[in-house]
């Protein structure tokens, strides 16, 4: 798990360089990382543009794809039963094989409530449902043994969808 995280926050540091559009520093600071984590057993792929980071370890791959733009809702990464939330931007979608993380933007209170009825009503059994300063947090989980949480800020409007299945 340790390994994970220093994965994830390694990631984060190559894609918040690469926002910074200085091509010089991001070519050190992609070499410098790509240093650190082959000594780690690890190999990380930055794309051309910028937009997608793939990490490679032992343990599996985590692809990480970023457009503050807004990018397609990931229906081919995602099981039929979770639902697209429609009328939203997707910023980011990270990929670890078993788990999926969306974030997004632009989500009012309208539609964060349509959607929370949308995974009910798409067989998810809601096992958290809490609100507190403006921050909404559904947990859920099916027979299945799949898992899905959906964290919503009501004053910005961004959140976080994360499916996974053990």
């Amino acid at each position: 798990m340790k390994k994970i995280l220093f994965v994830l926050l390694i990631a984060l540091l190559v894609i918040g360089l690469i926002a910074c559009g200085k091509s010089a520093v991001e070519k050190a600071a992609e070499n410098m990382i790509e240093e650190i984590m082959e000594k780690e057993g690890v190999d990380v792929d930055v794309d051309d543009g910028g937009d997608t980071v793939t990490i490679e370890t032992e343990e599996g791959d985590v692809t990480i794809e970023g457009d503050e733009g807004g990018m397609p809702w990931p229906n081919d990464k995602l099981p039929g039963n979770v639902p697209e939330l429609k009328g939203v931007k997707v910023v980011a979608v990270i990929n670890a094989g078993s788990s999926i993380m969306i974030g997004f933007e632009d989500c009012d209170k309208n539609t964060a409530d349509a959607y929370i009825d949308q995974i009910k009503a798409s067989g998810w059994k809601i096992s958290l449902d809490m609100e507190s300063e403006g921050t909404r947090i559904i947990m859920a989980g099916n027979s299945n043994d799949e898992y899905f949480q959906f964290g919503w800020d009501s004053e910005d409007g961004s959140g976080e969808i994360t499916y996974g299945s053990n």
